[in-house]
């Protein structure tokens, strides 16, 4: 035993492992017993509760194509199995919430450490994931979002490790959590079309196909309803104007970049901040703002939400909805550089004929970008799933190796 014990302390991947796992089950536990067997249902728990006990009564096309909510129905079926076999109460459908936070946290740990080779710098990521506002409650909760980056955690793997079978099942797999993690695959297939035609190199003709192998369930599921979302009263309430570009929901998105990832940005502020020509032209870009200034979507004000969020929530609470407007343009000023900087590396290795790993990352910002603003709603919530993607992307060359890296990683 302390042969075996000894074996983890003196190894700096399983020793940290072991750190992690300890403290999501100390913190879980106190999540489960302080909000998980207390907090009556939150927000949208209700009905995806509801929805949940009607996969557990059956699992049909029918049911396929007629369930009451507006994303894809892979959550919902996975819980219904949970339900079936310890039942369908709150507080034992919240259990099951926290086992798939546990194994996605893990998951992440697992991508970040092979990919820098530095333990210190995969806890520190994965913590950062964590204690993200929303992350804290898709840990407890009965939503559908953690289940997606448990799946985007593993789509990031394998690409990293070039895996084709596993980046298709795993892309997927987040598709049929949320309509919205197109901008994954779509991502993953630009990466590999540039790359075919500048730089061949491994598997890129695989993982192309792959790519495109994963928006096939999707596809299916938008045949058999006929449309983006199942055929029912939700649907025709949320959906009534049809798919469009809302400007404003992307101004709020780039916002988000300087809120969510701060001392991130902050850490590496001269990667984008010292660039006379992009603070220029964001500066100019920023105008854009009094155009199109961030809003609630009608859908949330329908059914009586007022704010796009917790910050947008905190800016009303300190400072009162005069000034709500003031800060958000200041946020997206701030913010302007990051994309710009981003937008400007897409052009320059395309341009120099040199793509590397993190132009996948550049292109899932951009993609993210552009889908987000043809939902029929905004919320900071949805920002969640480009954080782990913008982590590698600010964090740059020096912190992540990305592809390529061996299994036996080295904390240095």
């Amino acid at each position: 035993m302390n042969r075996f014990s000894n074996h983890i302390l003196q190894d700096p991947f399983k020793r940290s492992l072991l750190i992690l796992i300890s403290f999501l089950i100390v913190y879980e536990t106190i999540l489960y017993l302080g909000v998980g067997l207390r907090q009556p249902t939150w927000a949208d728990e209700h009905h995806f509760i509801s929805t949940i006990k009607e996969f557990g009564k059956e699992i049909s096309l029918n049911q396929l194509k007629t369930y009451n909510e507006m994303s894809t129905p892979l959550p919902f079926i996975l819980y219904a199995f949970w339900g079936k076999l310890v039942g369908f109460h709150m507080h034992q459908l919240r259990f099951f919430s926290l086992i798939i936070a546990l194994f996605t946290f893990i998951t992440f740990y697992f991508f970040y450490w092979q990919s820098s080779g530095r333990v210190h710098i995969a806890l520190l990521v994965t913590f950062f994931l964590i204690f993200q506002p929303y992350s804290i409650g898709i840990s407890v909760f009965v939503y559908t979002d953690m289940l997606a980056l448990f799946f985007l955690a593993w789509s990031l793997i394998a690409f990293q490790r070039e895996k084709p079978l596993l980046l298709a099942i795993s892309a997927a797999g987040a598709l049929l959590c949320r309509q919205y993690f197109i901008f994954l695959p779509a991502a993953f297939f630009l990466y590999y079309l540039i790359q075919l035609i500048i730089s061949p190199r491994g598997k890129s003709h695989t993982m192309l196909i792959s790519s495109l192998v994963s928006v096939v369930p999707l596809v299916s599921l938008l045949i058999l309803w006929r449309g983006f979302s199942p055929q029912n009263e939700m649907g025709n309430l949320y959906l009534q104007k049809g798919l469009y570009f809302h400007i404003e929901f992307l101004v709020l998105y780039i916002s988000l970049f300087i809120v969510y990832l701060f001392p991130i940005i902050i850490y590496r502020w001269k990667k984008y901040y010292t660039n006379y020509k992009l603070l220029f032209l964001s500066i100019l870009l920023s105008f854009t703002y009094f155009l199109f200034p961030v809003r609630v979507s009608e859908p949330a004000m329908a059914v009586g939400v007022f704010t796009v969020g917790f910050f947008h929530r905190f800016i009303r609470m300190t400072l009162g909805s005069s000034f709500e407007h003031i800060v958000f343009y200041l946020i997206f000023l701030f913010s302007l550089p990051v994309v710009l900087w981003i937008i400007q590396d897409i052009y320059s290795q395309i341009k120099y004929r040199n793509p590397n790993s993190f132009l996948f990352a550049d292109l899932g910002i951009i993609f993210f970008l552009i889908i987000m603003p043809l939902s029929y709603l905004n919320w900071e919530k949805y920002f969640l799933p480009i954080i782990p993607i913008a982590l590698i992307q600010i964090l740059g060359a020096d912190k992540f190796k990305f592809l390529g890296i061996s299994m036996k990683a080295v904390d240095n």
